[in-house]
């Protein structure tokens, strides 16, 4: 029994996983924290429930991209959840990629794997950011996710088969929510979505739109 007991092998106790709350200083101005409000449920629809599609309409260089970031890098670092980012192209994918990796790698915010060959991020406590092209969107389909951002969705291709039957099941049951981030391209199906988000009755879109002129990062001089 004794020579039993000693060749046991002993148990390895477990490292536990830090746990890190980071303080972003980004400043979001009015129409970005008024998104952010809704998206946090701090303001609701007229049934008292949360909006789970928010279509933000911005002219160019409104900030679509930080808030984004921002937004992504909240979610997964401090609240543990599992989210993604869909550009309309593999450049731009790969584009927001570098960008995102460089800003965490200067901001020093602890990972627990980059991987650059599936272009996912993984933190302590379970949270990810995964970046993914609409081009092929059959090979976006997976597991359910908690929030999704849709970058320059107007510019997808085949853009609505992408969000009905790619994107919308991936966080239906996970109770999810999706934020389009996009300049508009005429009355395509962005344009429906967004007129839904237009109606104070519907439960579950909210929209705005805003010209560049509107946009605190611009040169309005130079625009008029």
């Amino acid at each position: 029994v004794r020579r039993w007991l000693i060749n046991q092998p002993k148990e390895v106790p477990q490292k536990k996983e830090p746990h890190y709350k980071v303080k972003f200083s980004f400043t979001p101005y009015k129409l970005q924290r008024e998104i952010l409000d809704y998206l946090d449920g701090k303001r609701r629809n007229a049934y008292g429930g949360k909006y789970r599609f928010l279509v933000a309409v911005l002219g160019r260089q409104s900030g679509k991209s930080w808030l984004a970031r921002y937004t992504l890098l909240d979610r997964a670092v401090n609240r543990k959840q599992n989210c993604i980012w869909v550009a309309p192209a593999i450049t731009s994918a790969r584009t927001h990629w570098n960008k995102l990796v460089n800003l965490i790698k200067k901001s020093g915010i602890p990972t627990k794997k980059i991987n650059q060959a599936s272009k996912e991020i993984h933190f302590y406590g379970g949270g990810t950011i995964s970046i993914r092209s609409a081009i092929e969107p059959d090979n976006i389909r997976g597991d359910g996710l908690d929030f999704i951002v849709l970058d320059e969705a107007a510019f997808f291709r085949n853009g609505f088969y992408v969000w009905s039957q790619v994107i919308m099941p991936m966080i239906t049951a996970t109770g999810g929510s999706v934020l389009f981030t996009t300049t508009p391209d005429g009355r395509n199906w962005v344009y429906d979505i967004f007129r839904q988000g237009q109606d104070p009755n519907n439960k579950f879109y909210k929209s705005w739109q805003i010209p560049s002129t509107e946009s605190p990062y611009q040169d309005k001089e130079m625009l008029a």
